[in-house]
């Protein structure tokens, strides 16, 4: 009995030191731990890209639970698209690592994987798209396609559940990341170099733009609300090319305005006029 039991014990000690040496060897040549990551949660949002032509957006799907840094490298999902009837069903792969780069490769950049789907609002249209259906594996989520001369948005559909494969992405400093906005040529963003919402603020920039032959983008768009949080960012569009040329982002400045400030004293609070400079840019990928 104790012969077996000092056999187990050698035995087990053996495996121990067996895999150790194993494991020492697999790092030592940059051996992978495993391909598959599984990750299905992806988070999604409407993303402008100025080097689309007319109407063209991307629909991003971003596996932000996978973001990790230094080694190993992490592949973008493959993913197909596939237009049937009402629907775009849209079959995206779990998130892989390189097996190309060994963990000895190290870049210590932060990662999150994504699948990038261009689409384009007329296309949509023509086609009656209504729902646009995300699949990753036995997991779908459906999201309603609400669309318009100049934008469009994604509704999730939740009488299923919410959540399962996908859910709206969290940008900061914008409402809604399923809205997007098709913008006439030259539209900017103007704001004031001072800061916040101050008050009289937008009638002042917009009897400047007037003067300065921008029109604001509601005279385009009637129905157009600022995407943004912030408050003091001003929509308007300079066809003429005036300020920002095409491919430009900018900042440029286009004048100034003189604001009103309130000073806090301790024998009380007066108003300080004070010139401002009114900067012009184009709007972000999620403005």
């Amino acid at each position: 009995m104790i012969f077996c039991r000092f056999t187990n014990i050698f035995l087990l000690l053996l495996f121990l030191l067996v895999s150790f040496l194993t494991g020492m060897q697999a790092h030592a040549s940059g051996i992978r731990i495993s391909k598959n990551i599984v990750e299905r949660t992806m988070s999604v949002s409407l993303v402008r890209d100025p080097a689309l032509p007319e109407g063209g957006f991307i629909l991003r799907l971003l596996y932000q639970g996978t973001s990790m840094s230094g080694c190993p490298k992490l592949n973008n999902p493959a993913f197909e698209t596939e237009y049937i009837g009402p629907f775009v069903n849209i079959t995206v792969e779990d998130v892989t690592i390189d097996e190309n780069a060994s963990y000895r490769d190290c870049n210590a950049v932060a990662q999150s994987p994504k699948a990038d789907v261009i689409m384009n609002r007329q296309e949509l249209a023509d086609k009656g798209v209504e729902k646009v259906q995300i699949n990753n594996g036995d997991f779908k989520e459906t999201f309603k396609v609400i669309l318009t001369d100049h934008s469009i948005a994604l509704e999730q559909d939740c009488s299923l559940g919410c959540g399962l494969v996908a859910r709206p992405q969290k940008i900061y400093g914008s409402k809604d990341s399923l809205r997007l906005w098709f913008y006439p040529a030259g539209t900017v963003v103007l704001y004031v170099s001072s800061t916040g919402d101050v008050p009289d603020a937008a009638r002042k920039v917009r009897n400047m733009a007037a003067q300065r032959g921008l029109t604001p983008l509601t005279d385009i768009i009637s129905d157009f609300s600022s995407p943004l949080v912030r408050a003091g960012m001003f929509y308007y569009v300079d066809d003429k090319g005036l300020y920002l040329r095409e491919g430009e982002a900018g900042p440029v400045p286009v004048g100034a305005v003189q604001l009103d400030k309130t000073i806090y004293g301790l024998h009380g609070d007066e108003m300080i006029p004070q010139d401002a400079v009114v900067f012009a840019r184009r709007p972000g990928p999620n403005e």
